[in-house]
């Protein structure tokens, strides 16, 4: 610290300049050296702990997002719905800690050399805490791309569409939007549950993006469903898809090594219900409809 940057900091911080003068003496008997904001600055630059710095201390594959692949292709599906941009360099995962294999396949994806770090959460509505990951990239050229290719900071209700993407990665991509804010699910009602139905959803704020979603859903020969609008404060959009079309959403996994093994394991498993019900049901005389 020196000059007037340790005077601010001693007004603000310590009620007045006084303060400052005994700090210094302390430092100058310990032969401790004072630096200015700037020198901080630099120096947290150079072991990469500012946030604002573009210079990391970990690396990565910073032109991930340069080329087309299956997987990159997911990864801009799941950003879109689940990243966060942070200022001009700073790329951040965060999922609960039983997701945590989806951070594993992102960083080796990236080639990320840094730690993906644990996080307690604690809601104060509920009183309850939870246990997440985080990953943090620092690349100024990651964001770059990342903000040509549609997804910026403050996402939520700006995002655009997404019917730039090449045709033959758009499942993967689908793929990655559903893992970042879709699911899928059993329809309840007491005929559904005869039929065992599937659902394949996805909520966004944006509507050119759930309207971009369900085009590139029909484009891969999905249905064309009805876009609702749910009524709220900020309100948001929904898609959802039935039976055929969740069974059909398998292929979306095709080609991709990077995705989210909660939700496969899930829809395998509606999908073996629904067949070991459909042979049960034949027995029974029961109608299993699509």
């Amino acid at each position: 610290m020196a000059g007037e940057y340790a005077y601010t900091l001693a007004e603000t911080y310590l009620g007045n300049k006084k303060d400052i003068r005994y700090i210094y003496s302390v430092l100058e008997k310990h032969n401790i050296p004072k630096r200015t904001k700037k020198e901080l600055a630099l120096q947290r630059e150079e072991k990469g702990d500012n946030p604002n710095s573009f210079k990391a201390k970990y690396k990565q594959n910073d032109n991930c997002f340069q080329k087309w692949s299956y997987n990159m292709a997911y990864l801009l599906g799941y950003i879109a719905t689940d990243g966060c941009i942070i200022g001009n360099n700073i790329l951040k995962f965060g999922l609960a800690e039983k997701d945590s294999d989806l951070l594993d396949k992102i960083k080796l994806e990236l080639s990320f050399t840094g730690p993906i770090l644990n996080k307690t959460i604690h809601l104060e509505s509920t009183g309850k805490e939870y246990q997440v990951k985080e990953m943090t990239i620092r690349s100024k050229q990651i964001v770059s791309d990342l903000r040509s290719l549609g997804i910026d900071n403050n996402k939520t209700f700006t995002i655009g569409n997404f019917n730039f993407v090449p045709p033959k990665y758009q499942k993967a991509f689908l793929l990655g939007v559903i893992d970042g804010d879709g699911g899928y699910d059993r329809i309840l009602g007491s005929k559904c549950e005869k039929s065992v139905q599937l659902r394949v959803r996805l909520c966004s704020a944006s509507y050119d993006f759930i309207q971009s979603f369900r085009d590139l859903m029909v484009n891969n020969g999905f249905s064309k469903v009805v876009i609702k609008k749910e009524k709220r404060e900020n309100p948001f959009y929904t898609v959802e898809y039935s039976t055929k079309d969740a069974i059909n959403f398998i292929s979306c996994y095709e080609n991709v090594t990077v995705y989210l093994n909660r939700k496969i394991e899930k829809l395998v498993d509606l999908i073996n219900q629904r067949k070991e019900y459909e042979k049960t049901a034949k027995g029974l005389k029961i109608h299993v409809s699509d």
